[in-house]
C-alpha cells in the first residue's frame, strides 16, 4: 500500500470524513468482490450496505504495524461482517411441548395426545423445517415469502430484485428439488 493511502487511513482514523469517504470509495471493489462470492439474488442491496460497513470498520481499525496488507485485512473484515449479518428468513414456529398451557388450561402435551392429527402435523412441521434449513438462504427466502408470507410472485420478485418470470422459474426449480428430497 502506498504512503498516500496509509495517510488517508490515518486521517480517517482521526475523524476526517473526507479521507474516510475517499478510501472507502477507492476500496469499494473489495466489497463487490466479497458479495460476488456470498450474495444470492435478492440479498445484494442489503448485503452491500453490510459489506460497506465492514469496509468502514476495516479503515477505522487497520494497524499497518501488524504487517498485514490493508486489502487482506479489509477483505477479512468485509467477509466477517457479511457472514455475521447475513439476513435469515424467520421460519414458522414449530409446535412445542414446553410452551405454557392455553386459556382452557390444557398443556400442549395434553392437546397433542387428544388430537389424532397432531402427530401428523408435527411430523409435517419437522419435515418442512428440515427441508427449508437444507436450502440456500436465498431459496429459503423466496419460498418463505411465497408460501409462508403469502406474497404473489410479482411482490416476491419486487422484494428480491427479480422479475415475476424469474420468481416463477426459480420457484418451480426449488419445488422440484424439494419433491426429489421428499421421495
Amino acid at each position: 500500500m502506498d504512503e498516500d493511502a496509509l495517510l488517508l487511513i490515518k486521517r480517517a482514523q482521526e475523524g476526517d470524513e473526507a479521507a474516510l469517504s475517499k478510501i472507502v470509495e477507492a476500496d469499494m471493489p473489495l466489497v463487490k468482490y466479497a458479495l460476488s462470492r456470498r450474495a444470492y439474488p435478492g440479498e445484494y442491496a442489503d448485503l452491500f450496505q453490510t459489506g460497506a460497513l465492514g469496509l468502514i470498520k476495516a479503515v477505522l481499525r487497520f494497524d499497518p504495524d501488524k504487517g498485514a496488507a490493508f486489502s487482506t485485512y479489509a477483505y477479512s473484515r468485509i467477509s466477517g461482517e457479511l457472514m455475521n449479518n447475513k439476513k435469515r428468513v424467520p421460519m414458522p414456529a414449530a409446535f412445542s411441548l414446553d410452551e405454557p398451557g392455553s386459556k382452557d388450561g390444557a398443556c400442549p402435551a395434553e392437546k397433542l395426545f387428544s388430537d389424532p392429527e397432531a402427530f401428523e402435523r408435527i411430523e409435517n412441521e419437522i419435515f418442512i423445517e428440515q427441508i427449508m434449513s437444507s436450502l440456500p438462504s436465498w431459496e429459503r427466502e423466496l419460498i418463505a415469502l411465497r408460501f409462508f408470507c403469502g406474497l404473489t410472485q410479482k411482490k416476491t420478485g419486487e422484494r428480491l430484485g427479480l422479475s415475476q418470470s424469474q420468481v416463477s422459474r426459480l420457484e418451480r426449480r426449488i419445488i422440484g428439488s424439494i419433491r426429489r428430497q421428499a421421495e
